[in-house]
């Protein structure tokens, strides 16, 4: 049940040691031990809207995605980052706080609209797409949905003589 660690819980887990690996001066290390949680934040951010945007370019939605990355980077996340950058004088950490938000916002807003979707309209419509017009097998959401769906597609074989 328990996959690989995720590349964020490993960034998280070695922040303090990471550093070494390229350089041994203590204030280097320091700093990327204090920037490796962000890092990390945006990895999970960034993943999930990855997803989410993948999604909606599979329904046909990736102008609504593209915008919604415009104004999250632009309108949002950036000028958060260069306020706590230079307003707020946080330094690298801001700009990373304020490029995470961005991705937070963006993924927020992508799985939204993912969340949202009638499903039934998009199977429809990618079946017009393709030219299928046979209705799609029922989903098996019981034992008795699964039985009968499979001998539905037991008799729809047996019509094509091939075997299950």
């Amino acid at each position: 049940m328990w996959g690989p660690p995720s590349p964020s819980a490993i960034l998280l887990a070695v922040r303090h040691n990471w550093a070494r690996i390229f350089n041994n001066d203590p204030d280097v290390v320091r700093r990327v031990a204090e920037l490796l949680p962000w890092l990390a934040f945006f990895q999970l951010s960034d993943g999930l809207t990855g997803v989410a945007n993948g999604i909606l370019r599979v329904l046909g939605r990736q102008s609504v995605g593209a915008l919604l990355n415009l104004s999250a980077y632009y309108v949002f996340g950036l000028p958060i980052g260069f306020y706590l950058t230079f307003r707020r004088e946080l330094g690298l950490e801001g700009l990373w706080i304020g490029l995470s938000l961005a991705l937070l916002y963006s993924a927020i807003g992508a799985v939204g609209l993912v969340a949202r979707a009638d499903w039934e309209r998009e199977v429809a419509k990618a079946q017009e797409r393709l030219g299928a017009h046979d209705p799609p097998l029922p989903a098996a959401s019981s034992v008795d949905d699964e039985e009968q769906a499979r001998a539905l597609l037991e008799d729809v074989v047996e019509e094509e003589g091939d075997e299950v």
